[in-house]
Formats: C-alpha cells, sequence, structure tokens
C-alpha cells in the first residue's frame, strides 16, 4: 500500500494493530506505534490508543501497555477495560484489580466488559472475598441477570475460587443458561475432584437440548480423569465418534489420551494417539504421563525419544513427566541427562514443577544427597517440594530424618497434605513411635482424610501395626467406609506379622465375601499367616486359589511366599518343589528354602544351598549369611562360621550387620571361647551394640558359670531390662553348687 503512494490512516492503523493482537507480532506492532508516535497520531485518536494498549498486553508487553495508557491525555472505559482485561489473561489478577480500583476512583463506572474482566482476575489469584463484593455490585445492578457473559464469569470465578456451593448457587438462580455456562459449571466440578458431579451436570445439560463441543466435551472427560470412571470415558468417547465426528479434534484427542492413560487403558491411549496426523505436545505429554503414572517408565522414555525425533520441543510437564518416569525404573543416568538438559533450557529454570520433579526422581534413585542439593536451592518451597524429599527419606529407611524434615516444614508455616501426612505416618510406623503417630491421626481424623483418602487411611493403619497397636489399627479399619484390597492386605499383613494367624485368615475370607480379589501381596501375606500357625490345609487352599488364577508364573513375590509357607509348615518336598518350578530365583527365593532346611535341622543341607547358589551366580545378602552363620552356631562349627563371618565383607562386599556380630558373640560363647565374644563386642562402637548382644553374651557366661564376664554383662543391662537379674542369679546360683562340691578355678 505504502509502495504505491497511499499513507495509511487512522482505521489502517487500528486494523493492522488488531492484526498483530491476534498474530502476537509484537515487533510489527512496535514499528506501527513508533509510525504513529511521529506522526502524533495517538494524541487525536483515542481509538488507536486502545488498539495499541490491545496490542501489547496480548502480546505479553505489559509495561509498554502501561506506557502507553499512562500517555493517553484522555482515557474511556475502553481503555480501562483493555488494560485489566490484558493484566488479567496474563496472569497479573492483584494489578489488574490495582487498576480497577482506580478506574472507579476516577470516576468511571463498569460495564459488563469490566465485571467480566475483573471477576477474571479474581478467579486467577483466588481473591474469593474481592469476587463477592463485585457479585454484591453486579446484583445490585442486575448485571448478572441480564447478561450471558457476566453470569458465566461469576460461576467461573466461584468454581477458580473453590467456592463449589457459591457457583451452582448462581447457576441455579439464572434464569437463561447457554452452552458456556453449563461448560464453566463442568468444568469446575472436574477441576475440584467432583467428577460425580459433573458427569450429573453433563446429562442434565444434554436433557436440557444442548449440545455439547469441543470444550463441553474435553471437560466432562477430564471429570472422568479426575475420579478414575473409564466406563463413562468410554461411553462418552463412543458418542463423540457416533454424533460429533470430533475425535481427531486436537482438543479432544488430548482428553481422550490424558483419560485413558490415567485411568490404565494405556491400548485405547496409544489407539487414539496414532489417528491423530500431527500430535502437539500436549498429545506427547499426556502419553508419556500415562506410562509414566502406571510404571512403565521405559515405554514412557521411549516415547519421550519419538518426540524429539519429530521436533517436538518438551515443556516443563514433559521434563517433569519423564523425570517421574527415571524414578520409577531407577534410571538415574538418564535423568542427570535430563536435568542437565533442562539447565541448558533456562527458560525451564524458574519452574516450580520441574525442581519438584527432579527432587522425586533422585528420591526414588536414593541418591538423596543430590535431591537434599536440589531441594535446598529453591527459593520458593511448596509442600510438593517437601513432600517429594520427606518420601524418599522415608521410602530409604531414614524415618528419623524425615521426621526431623517434618518438623521443619511445620516451623516454615507449610501447612501439611493428604501427602505429607502418609509420609510422616510411615516414618513413625517405622520408628515406632506411637505417641507421634497417633498425634497426627488427630489431625487426619480432624480433616476427614480418613474417609476421604485411603492412602492416609492405609498410612494410619500401618502405623498403628507397626507400633503393635493391633486393637486400635482394627477399630480405624473398622471406620473407613470404602475399604479397597491394599487396605485389607494391611489388615491380614498386621495381623500376621504379630501372630495373630487366625484373625488373618478371618480377615481374608471376610474381604472376598466383600466382592474383593486378592492381587499377589493379599496371597503373600495370607500364606506368612498359615506358615507361623502351621495352618498347612488353609495355605494348600490358598495354594488352588493362586493356581487357578495362573500367579505363580508371573509373580516372583508369590513364589517365595508359598516356599517359605511350606517351609515353615515342615513340608520341605512341597517347598522344593515350588522352588525348583520357579521361572526366575532370586536371593530371596535360596533364603526362604534355606530356612526351612534350617528349621529342621538340616545344617549341611543349607550350608550346601550356598555353594549352589553362588554357582548360578546368585550374590547371597545380609539375610543369608544369617542362616547361614546361625547354622554354624547351632552346629558348633567354630572355624567354619568364622570364614563364613570373614567372608561377608572381605569376599561379598557387605557391611556385616549387628545381627551378624551377635550370632558370632552366640558362636564363640557356645563354644566356650568367651574370650572372643568380648573381643567381637569390643571392636564396635559403643552405640551399636544393643540389648540382644549383650543378653546373648549374659548367657553364654551362664552356660559356663563364669561369674566375672557375666557382672560385666548385668551392668551394661540391669538398668533397662529386668530379664538380667534371672540369668545373673541362675549364674550365681550354678557357681555355688560348683564351689560346693570342687576347690576353685580361675575364671576368664
Amino acid at each position: 500500500m505504502k509502495a504505491g503512494g497511499f499513507q495509511p490512516d487512522a482505521f489502517t492503523f487500528s486494523s493492522i494493530l488488531r492484526a498483530c493482537s491476534r498474530l502476537g507480532a509484537l515487533d510489527i506492532g512496535s514499528e506501527i506505534h513508533e509510525q504513529i508516535r511521529k506522526e502524533n497520531l495517538l494524541e487525536k485518536d483515542i481509538v488507536l490508543g486502545n488498539g495499541l494498549i490491545d496490542m501489547y498486553t496480548k502480546c505479553g508487553a505489559l509495561e509498554r501497555a502501561n506506557e502507553v495508557f499512562s500517555q493517553l491525555s484522555k482515557r474511556n472505559l475502553v481503555s480501562w477495560n483493555t488494560l485489566i482485561a490484558g493484566y488479567s489473561h496474563q496472569g497479573r489478577g492483584r494489578e489488574a484489580l490495582d487498576f480497577y480500583e482506580q478506574m472507579l476512583c476516577g470516576g468511571f463506572s463498569p460495564d459488563a466488559v469490566t465485571f467480566v474482566c475483573t471477576l477474571q482476575a479474581c478467579g486467577s489469584i483466588g481473591a474469593l472475598q474481592k469476587g463477592q463484593e463485585l457479585h454484591a455490585q453486579i446484583i445490585k445492578e442486575n448485571s448478572d441477570k441480564t447478561n450471558a457473559a457476566v453470569a458465566n464469569a461469576l460461576v467461573d470465578m466461584y468454581m477458580k475460587c473453590g467456592a463449589v456451593l457459591h457457583a451452582r448457587g448462581v447457576f441455579e438462580d439464572i434464569p437463561f443458561r447457554n452452552l458456556v455456562l453449563w461448560t464453566v459449571l463442568i468444568a469446575g466440578y472436574a477441576q475440584h475432584g467432583y467428577g460425580k458431579d459433573a458427569l450429573d451436570c453433563y446429562k442434565q445439560m444434554q436433557f436440557g437440548g444442548f449440545l455439547p463441543d469441543a470444550a463441553t466435551l474435553s471437560c466432562v472427560l477430564k471429570a472422568c480423569t479426575s475420579i478414575g470412571a473409564l466406563d463413562s470415558g468410554c461411553e462418552i468417547h463412543a458418542q463423540i465418534v457416533r454424533e460429533h465426528s470430533l475425535e481427531t479434534n486436537s482438543i479432544i484427542a488430548n482428553a481422550l489420551i490424558d483419560m485413558y492413560s490415567k485411568c490404565g487403558a494405556l491400548e485405547k491411549a496409544e489407539e487414539v494417539f496414532k489417528k491423530l496426523l500431527y500430535p502437539d505436545n500436549i498429545a506427547w505429554t499426556a502419553l508419556i504421563g500415562g506410562y509414566s503414572q502406571h510404571k512403565q517408565g521405559g515405554v514412557a522414555m521411549q516415547c519421550f525419544e519419538r518426540m524429539q525425533l519429530e521436533s517436538h520441543s518438551p515443556d516443563e510437564v514433559t521434563y517433569a513427566c519423564c523425570m517421574k518416569a527415571c524414578g520409577s525404573i531407577k534410571a538415574l543416568g538418564r535423568g542427570q541427562q535430563i536435568h542437565a538438559q533442562i539447565i541448558r533450557l533456562q527458560s525451564l529454570e524458574k519452574h516450580q514443577l520441574l525442581f519438584n520433579s527432579m527432587i522425586d526422581m533422585y528420591s526414588k534413585c536414593g541418591v538423596l544427597d543430590i535431591a537434599k542439593n536440589v531441594f535446598d536451592g529453591l527459593t520458593n518451597r511448596n509442600v510438593v517440594s517437601w513432600n517429594a524429599l520427606l518420601s524418599g527419606l522415608t521410602q530409604h529407611g531414614y524415618s528419623r530424618d524425615a521426621v526431623k524434615l517434618y518438623e521443619q516444614m511445620l516451623s516454615r508455616s507449610i501447612s501439611p497434605d493428604a501427602t505429607t501426612y502418609a509420609c510422616v505416618l510411615k516414618a513413625y510406623g517405622d520408628i515406632g513411635d506411637f505417641e507421634k503417630g497417633h498425634e497426627i491421626a488427630s489431625h487426619v481424623i480432624k480433616q476427614q482424610l480418613l474417609k476421604t483418602n485411603i492412602v492416609v487411611a492405609n498410612a494410619l493403619i500401618d502405623m498403628y501395626l507397626k507400633c503393635g497397636e493391633v486393637k486400635i489399627a482394627r477399630e480405624v479399619f473398622d471406620e473407613i467406609p470404602v475399604r479397597d484390597v491394599i487396605l485389607w492386605t494391611s489388615m491380614i499383613t498386621g495381623y500376621a506379622d504379630h501372630g495373630y494367624g487366625e484373625d488373618a485368615i478371618s480377615c481374608f475370607e471376610h474381604m472376598k465375601v466383600e466382592g474383593l480379589y486378592p492381587d499377589a501381596i493379599t496371597f503373600a501375606a495370607i500364606l506368612k499367616a498359615c506358615g507361623s500357625m502351621g495352618a498347612a490345609y488353609t495355605g494348600e487352599d490358598v495354594h488352588s486359589e493362586i493356581v487357578k488364577q495362573e500367579l505363580l508364573e508371573h509373580d516372583a513375590v508369590i513364589g517365595i511366599a508359598l516356599v517359605n509357607f511350606y517351609a515353615n509348615c515342615g513340608m520341605l518336598a512341597e517347598a522344593q518343589w515350588i522352588f525348583d518350578e520357579l521361572p526366575e530365583r532370586n536371593v530371596i527365593s535360596w533364603s526362604a528354602l534355606m530356612v526351612g532346611y534350617a528349621q529342621l535341622g538340616k545344617e549341611d543341607v543349607v550350608l550346601h544351598m550356598l555353594d549352589m547358589m553362588v554357582a548360578e551366580s546368585i550374590e547371597p545378602d545380609a539375610v543369608t549369611f544369617t542362616i547361614i552363620l546361625n547354622t554354624c552356631s547351632h552346629r558348633g562349627l567354630l572355624d567354619l562360621g568364622q570364614m563364613y563371618f570373614e567372608s561377608i565383607h572381605e569376599v561379598f562386599g557387605i557391611l556385616p550387620t549387628i545381627e551378624h556380630y551377635t550370632i558370632m558373640v552366640d558362636l564363640f560363647g557356645r563354644a566356650g571361647h568367651l574370650d572372643r565374644a568380648v573381643a567381637i563386642i569390643e571392636r564396635l562402637p559403643v552405640s551399636v551394640v544393643n540389648l540382644t548382644m549383650w543378653h546373648t553374651l549374659l548367657g553364654a557366661c551362664n552356660k559356663l558359670a563364669n561369674t566375672n564376664l557375666g557382672m560385666w554383662a548385668f551392668e551394661q543391662l540391669h538398668e533397662v531390662d529386668a530379664a538380667a537379674y534371672v540369668c545373673l542369679s541362675n549364674i550365681f546360683s550354678v557357681t555355688n553348687q560348683i564351689n560346693a562340691e570342687q576347690p576353685p578355678k580361675q575364671t576368664v
């Protein structure tokens, strides 16, 4: 146009600015601004000024929009609305509300557009009180019943502020309802976990004659995702194909992939994904996230590689999903590569989501020092950051450190959530701190998490069971309205661990009556109960159930549990047969069979099995050597026991445990070598030597009637253990009897 000698006027500039706004063409818009400034058009035409404000806000250049606004000699309501809308849409709701207050002070009265923009600002920052003030003003002017956009914005604001009942109240009070209003309500329900209400709302909308569009269908699929309603999601998918032909619409397809992925229907998610000609980042991320969530981290990382090969640039959500995948398969090296990739992309360095996922990945991989370094490097830590590190500490047995971290979290005024409570309950259970765990229980009950969060309920029951409070655990269990297999399994395991075999079996039968199918861990727990009480017939019935479900071929846990069960019942032929039939034998299955032979006094077989195990390239662990050393101790095999003990560290690179040292004290004591038993104790730090070791030494002194050494062991015990008095009394009794029968001998 300019090449043809035509000069643009204000109308032309306005049209170009609108185009720049739509395209986000900031550079071209800035050039137009410069031409407008040179021709002094800004002072003459407020429409141009408003167009510039609109262009800059939509391109994200809010400071420049504010500069233009400040330079306007005259401002009208459109100027204010444009600036407020711009700040609101760019996520700076607080500043948008500040401009609204300035507008009122300037004598301007808000219109419907102003109300819509300010309500959006309130929703974006959760300013419920300010939103309610605006609502009151809107009612005063009757705009909520005469303007559909205002009504939609009100419902949306209340939903985004979490005031679901208020949103529903506004909705019910509106005489006219359009598709946008229904969609806003459904989206709000889905966002806050009211998936069932969202689905009911969707049905009401259809009965009212409204046909859903892509946005509505996307929201209702999100509702299915939030409550795991796979069947409802499949029905809606069929409706999409049958009535709307929208399956390849990117918004719908992405929602379908996300729904199927999160509900565990990964094959269906792949089917939808493959129908897309050009899957976008959201589709890729939904698929990667689904595989990560359902413990298929290897497949998730393959998807990530494919995504990059197809020239898609991962965003912060994609990287977070990949970190989760690396954590799930303990792929530390790959996780570190992604960490380095994120650091190179400086634009992603400020995303808290990413750093939380890094803490989680390093924690799950057991590299807790790096996880702590990432955590310490965060300037703003939210509850997710604390939970990621807490979870890692409890998962890897650092329960006391987890408790300290929890106390730090409270001192920083971070409010714990359900995940926090689940982690800290596990920590208190692991260290046996019943009182502190019971305190957490009061918070859980007060927040009604016992009835709404199955993970927290399970953690609470597990804590009580680990602290030996079986009766309280059962009381809590009975209060939970909906109990899943995991909850029943925890209760069965608790009964089995504490010797309540009959209660465990009763619980197992009750679970099946309620229509729940036991999983591999449930079967392992009930087999443990049967083995502990010698309930061979019941255990064989359980074995039959396992065979019917064809679980033995697919789950090593069940195979090991069966070996343990038959071994504990003295049925070594059956235990050996199960062991021989296992598709893969590991150190746990070998150790389970060793225990069985050891219990029946077949020590030669136990020692031979260690040689066979090593010959099959199975590395023995600490538990294996506990069995071997106990076998040597019971047989009095002093030299062989000494050789195995030394090989633990020298040959196999395992640090001997306190239990290993205690068995060696027992071995030397049984063989009459109290000097060597004392040497074992003296080479250990004082803080490491426990009551069991002192009792073992005292028992050896009792057997050998060694009063002096017995007194030394007794002095370590008498303040904390009354049983020490009994043992010492026996020593003196035996010593006096010996002294009465023969001349005194010098003691060690």
